[in-house]
């Protein structure tokens, strides 16, 4: 619960900056806006990941279709 609450928190922050600081490459070429957008991505993955470490569990992997 704490560990989600932090990460909202981290993650509205990290949208406000890059609203802030990343608005004016809208008027710049498309490949700048998209690199702020994988910015974004990027930094929100590495809280996520790094910082707070979510747990997975990954189940039924033996039964899925041979194609997938």
């Amino acid at each position: 619960m704490v560990r989600s609450l932090i990460f909202t928190i981290v993650f509205y922050l990290n949208t406000a900056v890059l609203l802030v600081f990343g608005s004016p490459l809208l008027l710049a070429p498309r490949s700048w806006a998209m690199a702020g957008l994988r910015a974004h991505a990027r930094t929100t993955v590495w809280w996520m990941r790094g910082k707070l470490g979510p747990r997975m569990e990954v189940r039924g992997r033996d039964r899925r279709p041979e194609n997938a």
